[in-house]
């Protein structure tokens, strides 16, 4: 009798895990089907962080996000990789927020020099690297290096390589960008005898690629102290 007892109560703590194990499938089932089809978690708005170069409209076109989707149907990974794909681009972050927003955040290459090209001009790093493509630069405050031949395919995230930009590139990366603002252009068509010229007109010869950011620094001085327009 008291074994008929015991293997009962057996039975019974048995079933009733196996009811705890259900229900509890069932609420987590219930939940996923809730957060994956409920508006509460459809995208209505972006926060787009780190742009300069592209506009917000054009970051959210490239990651492929839309409002309406669901915050729980978006591939974060995928999205980060779509957008990192533009030449601009050099990295990106996407996270959700919560209940019905994206956060995007990018980092862009970073501007240095403008340099001519078949089709126009094109924006370049420190390295060489070419960023984006641009039809006019009148309201672009950076120096546009000359001297310099261009092949015609060239395209935004190629990086340049030409013995003649060389020299350009060393003078991008012995200074600041705040220390070439009075400079409009670097003329490195011959590389032994390098010249820049002020937005004033004012003709400066560095010569070689040696010492760059101590001529540089010297000219600024001289030009500081400069009272009446002179050629060079």
């Amino acid at each position: 009798m008291q074994q008929t007892r015991t293997k009962e109560r057996n039975r019974y703590s048995k079933n009733r895990k196996a009811m705890k194990k259900m229900f509890l499938f069932l609420l987590v089932v219930s939940a996923l089907y809730f957060l994956f089809h409920s508006e509460i978690f459809n995208i209505n708005s972006f926060s787009i962080k780190g742009n300069d170069l592209l506009s917000r409209k054009e970051i959210i076109e490239i990651s492929g996000a839309k409002k309406g989707t669901n915050i729980f149907n978006v591939n974060l990974e995928e999205m980060e990789e779509k957008i990192e794909l533009h030449p601009v681009i050099k990295d990106a972050e996407v996270k959700r927020v919560f209940p019905n927003s994206l956060s995007i955040e990018v980092q862009e290459h970073k501007p240095s020099a403008v340099i001519a090209t078949q089709g126009g001009f094109m924006l370049l790093d420190k390295r060489g690297y070419l960023i984006e493509q641009v039809e006019r630069i009148s309201h672009i405050e950076l120096p546009v290096i000359t001297g310099v031949d261009v092949k015609k395919n060239v395209a935004p995230g190629d990086t340049l390589s030409n013995k003649k930009l060389y020299p350009a590139l060393r003078i991008l990366t012995s200074t600041e960008p705040d220390d070439l603002r009075f400079v409009a252009e670097i003329d490195v068509k011959n590389p032994a005898c390098i010249n820049l010229y002020t937005h004033s007109g004012i003709k400066i010869v560095l010569g070689d690629g040696e010492r760059i950011g101590k001529k540089i620094e010297t000219a600024k001085k001289i030009l500081s102290q400069v009272d009446k327009q002179v050629e060079y």
